[in-house]
């Protein structure tokens, strides 16, 4: 079983301010690049990042693609305030704090959502599948990359994140998440490894 939301956001609240030094910025900005080279971006397309703590990513992407909308969603108050310190781009980047088991928009309003090492924190993970394909147009896809599931990993991982105060987390094999996937409505369509164990998965709506 996650962490409930109250602990996962204190963890993060508290990890905000040293997020981006120079380790984590290293490794996150290798997983984006991979990433982005993966998930094929359409051109002019809407994009919601779901966790996307200080919106490294959608940065990354936003400096590639100026034809691109996006949207940064986070549960922690204090990423989503070093998102904008750090954010320098026009307004067609904006992060909003938010939980990704009730996503704060309407049905069909974004062409592509992804998740990035952040949907193993999830407490209800079938929820937030539902409510990435409520807010997917028809024909969108879902961006999955997180560490794949194994009970070793799981288990080495659960032992971190308890240990730093995140209390629990959640892997996923790719059989897994097509399952997860499927039963949330989505239609799985394939899996690739980013950068080590991490596995993206695609699904589409």
């Amino acid at each position: 079983m996650a962490a409930t939301s109250n602990t996962k956001q204190t963890f993060f609240d508290n990890w905000a301010g040293q997020y981006d030094l120079l380790i984590n910025r290293v490794f996150m900005g290798s997983v984006h690049r991979r990433f982005w080279e993966m998930a094929k971006v359409p051109f002019g397309a809407q994009v919601l990042d779901v966790g996307c703590g200080t919106g490294q990513a959608l940065i990354q992407l936003g400096r590639q693609r100026p034809d691109i909308s996006s949207m940064g969603l986070d549960l922690s108050w204090q990423m989503i305030s070093r998102a904008h310190q750090v954010h320098s781009l026009p307004k067609r980047i904006v992060f909003k704090q938010g939980d990704a088991m009730s996503l704060p928009f309407e049905d069909h309003s974004f062409d592509q959502v992804v998740c990035m090492l952040s949907f193993l924190h999830f407490a209800d993970p079938l929820k937030v599948c539902e409510e990435i394909r409520r807010v997917l147009k028809p024909g969108g896809w879902f961006y999955w990359a997180d560490i794949a599931g194994s009970e070793p990993l799981e288990a080495v991982s659960n032992w971190t994140f308890q240990a730093l105060g995140a209390g629990d987390v959640q892997l996923f094999s790719y059989r897994e998440r097509e399952m997860l996937m499927g039963f949330a409505g989505l239609k799985p369509k394939g899996h690739q490894y980013l950068l080590g164990s991490i596995l993206l998965s695609g699904a589409c709506r």
